[in-house]
């Protein structure tokens, strides 16, 4: 929250974001919600689309088993996912 709104005080705090999206989702509040999880949820409204906020995901694999070919296809098929569906991470659902 200090990102849009320096100095306000949330009066719910979680570690995870499936949390926070649960919260928003059962009217607790505003939140900041990833577009790929918002896009899924029809009834959340955006509140400030103008403000945003860039994260990166990371894929953490072991590094002897990222050779390993079921490990490698795996991989592959997260990528080639996120990458056909980049809209849905880099757009703000239409509502």
């Amino acid at each position: 929250m200090d990102e849009f709104y320096p100095g306000v005080t949330p009066i719910f705090r979680t570690s995870t974001v499936i949390a926070q999206l649960n919260a928003v989702v059962a009217g607790a509040g505003i939140g900041v919600i990833p577009f790929f999880m918002a896009h899924a949820e029809k009834d959340l409204i955006p509140v400030l689309p103008e403000q945003t906020i860039e994260r990166a995901y990371w894929l953490q694999v072991n590094p002897d088993s990222r050779q390993i070919a079921r490990v490698r296809i795996t991989i592959d098929f997260i990528v080639d996912q996120i990458r056909s569906t980049e809209d849905l991470f880099m757009t703000i659902p239409d509502r």
